[in-house]
């Protein structure tokens, strides 16, 4: 038979006690892929290309998938607007996520709301796509892509 030592020998600073624990269970992973530097994309803006001073504008980018993707996963691809000088005031978020098919030929837009500040013919706010190639595709002839802004 084992005996107990009294409590009162015990030090009441010693507290080590091992306890191991052992679970099981399932990894479920989503099938969003985010291996996206062989992801190729056009971008392509909607407009609109006119606008009234200080009213919002809702700013419209196609992205177009013109690769073919052999894996299961949707390509999640983020991205980022904005603006260097004080011609534009955002309304919405400058930053996302958005959801591209796998076949060549799939679609997703970005949509976001900014306000225009002055007036004039106004350079668009710049959309960065974050790991992944794309070429910003415009009318022939075409540098950038502007709005035309009224009183």
């Amino acid at each position: 038979m084992m005996q107990q030592e009294p409590a009162a020998h015990h030090h009441s600073h010693d507290t080590s006690t091992t306890c191991n624990h052992i679970y099981r269970f399932a990894l479920q992973l989503s099938s969003i892929d985010t291996d996206l530097y062989n992801v190729f994309v056009s971008v392509r803006m909607l407009g609109p290309f006119s606008a009234t001073i200080g009213c919002p504008v809702t700013l419209c980018w196609q992205l177009e998938r013109v690769d073919t993707c052999e894996r299961k996963a949707l390509s999640q691809i983020s991205y980022e607007i904005h603006f260097d000088n004080h011609t534009w005031s955002s309304t919405s978020k400058d930053q996302g996520r958005v959801l591209l098919g796998l076949k060549h030929g799939s679609i997703a837009t970005i949509e976001a709301q900014w306000t225009p500040t002055s007036l004039g013919t106004l350079e668009v706010p710049l959309l960065r796509l974050h790991d992944v190639y794309y070429e910003e595709v415009r009318e022939t002839g075409v540098k950038k892509n502007y709005v035309i802004v009224r009183s």
